[in-house]
């Protein structure tokens, strides 16, 4: 996959009082954030990959505003990607130490898609959180679209950082990338990126970090 825009931004979309009420909904039920599928017994987890609180938000006011700015992104960054689901809102809290190393939210092709052996139990933290099973109806589909939002600035360090789709760089005649840093330090800032893009956040170093993060759901792109 190649996209010539990595990311779609979209600054003070949430004013301070929204961005503070789901603050305070999100710090209510936090617990060790983790990565891969699976939870309990089941978890894939890599050690040191991840240290981070999480808890997941369900409200449909929250799921129509969001959503309604990736819609926007979507189209303007070009992508018209297509898709008709999205997972449980997560809530994110990273403490002084915590950070995300390098990952991608999902992979683009079919091998990277929810499976029907998926039904047998919750695979994924959003579900598991919630106490269901993935819904038949996102069986084949995968992560196409990830948007993070901004809920309070006043923290050092956790800086989110995303990598380039791999390019040839004409000087050197090698294949290379870059990391690249969106100035997303303003709050309610939300930002709107494809799934399979590698993405990082640095160690926090100062203060509390608080973000959402949005998985919208689409059949694979081969």
């Amino acid at each position: 996959m190649f996209s010539k825009n990595l990311y779609y931004q979209f600054n003070n979309a949430l004013p301070t009082m929204v961005c503070n009420q789901l603050i305070a909904i999100g710090t209510e039920q936090t617990v060790k954030g983790k990565t891969g599928g699976g939870t309990g017994k089941n978890k894939e987890e890599v050690p040191g990959h991840r240290k981070s609180q999480v808890s997941f938000i369900q409200e449909q006011w929250l799921f129509d505003l969001i959503l309604s700015y990736i819609d926007v992104a979507n189209k303007r960054a070009g992508w018209y990607y297509e898709w008709d689901e999205c997972e449980a809102i997560q809530f994110t809290q990273y403490k002084v130490g915590d950070y995300y190393k390098w990952h991608m939210d999902g992979q683009s092709d079919r091998d990277g898609a929810y499976r029907k052996k998926d039904l047998s139990g919750p695979s994924w933290p959003s579900l598991a959180c919630r106490g269901k099973k993935i819904p038949k109806n996102w069986i084949g589909k995968v992560r196409k679209l990830s948007a993070t939002v901004i809920l309070n600035v006043n923290y050092e360090g956790g800086v989110f950082e995303i990598l380039s789709d791999p390019y040839h760089d004409r000087k050197t005649d090698t294949m290379t990338q870059e990391i690249r840093t969106p100035d997303i330090k303003s709050l309610g800032t939300i930002l709107v990126f494809p799934s399979y893009l590698n993405h990082r956040v640095t160690k926090i170093t100062k203060g509390v970090r608080h973000s959402l993060v949005v998985w919208c759901l689409g059949k694979p792109f081969v």
